[in-house]
């Protein structure tokens, strides 16, 4: 699996925004190629400007090879951080999501909810919901394919 990437730098003088106070914690499928552009641009400015990662402001598209044809979806970060999750185990508590994502328990909530709303991600008991912090068990969508 290759990992495209593309970055806009904005000076934050021009615009004003801000860095989330406990970021995400960034999945290993992301990590090298976040180091590799913090090191190119660290080389380029010789260290003049810091860059400052904007994680909640950030989407990635995400190839969903798990139904019967492959899907590209658009996802917010922190959605693209619950699903690499899925890579490892096809279950999640929402206490394991909270560790592996250091989500805070509002934004994780918001975001397995979105994942739910758009049918990507199955609840364990479909009365029980994330906004209401009872959500026992969370699996990713895999149908009756296998994945490829």
């Amino acid at each position: 699996s290759s990992i495209g990437f593309s970055a806009l730098v904005l000076q934050s003088a021009v615009w004003p925004l801000v860095q989330l106070a406990n970021p995400p914690l960034i999945p290993e499928e992301l990590v090298a190629i976040t180091k590799k552009f913090q090191d190119f641009h660290k080389m380029k400015y010789s260290g003049t400007r810091r860059l400052s990662w904007l994680y909640h402001l950030s989407v990635g598209e995400v190839k969903m090879n798990h139904l019967r044809r492959p899907y590209t979806v658009t996802v917010t970060t922190h959605q693209l951080i619950v699903l690499l999750a899925f890579n490892d185990s096809q279950q999640h508590t929402y206490s394991s999501l909270l560790l592996l994502t250091r989500l805070d328990d509002k934004e994780l909530s918001a975001t397995v909810q979105t994942l739910v709303d758009a049918k990507l991600v199955l609840l364990s008991d479909s009365k029980v919901s994330p906004l209401h912090h009872t959500c026992q068990v969370c699996s990713l969508k895999l149908g009756s394919y296998s994945r490829i």
